[in-house]
Parts: C-alpha cells; structure tokens; sequence
C-alpha cells in the first residue's frame, strides 16, 4: 500500500497501520498529534512492515515500526 500526501489530525489511536504482514509505504504525510502515527505491531496477531519516508510529525506523534519494508510503488506520481 501506498500512503501518500495526507494529514492525520489528533488521532488518539493509530494512522497508518501496517498488520498481518502488509507492506506499507508512508510517504510525505503530515501526522499532527496522532499517538501511533505509523505502526506495525497494533491490534493484530501477525506484524506488518512499513517505511517512514518524509513525513512530518508534530506534537505528541509516535513512529512504531518493528519491521520495516523497501516497497515502490510500479507507477509515476509527483
């Protein structure tokens, strides 16, 4: 999955939740006060993977990845 350009505003659970072995691309989001702004090991009996790439984090914002991933998406964006 490819999480792209999006704002997550006082979230008192997870943003971006990777699980069950999913890979997840979290690129250039702006997380503000989101507790688990990007996890993989939330609310699941199996573990995702995910990469933080240039997002930004503000506030009281937490990054949770125990896995991480290298997944590129197959199409052109800017």
């Amino acid at each position: 999955m490819h999480v792209y350009n999006n704002v997550y505003t006082d979230i008192r659970s997870s943003g971006v939740n990777s699980r069950m072995g999913a890979q997840v691309l979290a690129e250039s989001n702006i997380f503000n006060s989101v507790k688990d702004a990007i996890a993989t090991n939330l609310y699941s009996k199996e573990a995702g993977f995910a990469a933080d790439v240039n997002n930004v984090k503000n506030g009281n914002t937490t990054i949770s990845i125990t896995q991480t991933c290298s997944y590129t998406p197959d199409y052109a964006y800017k």
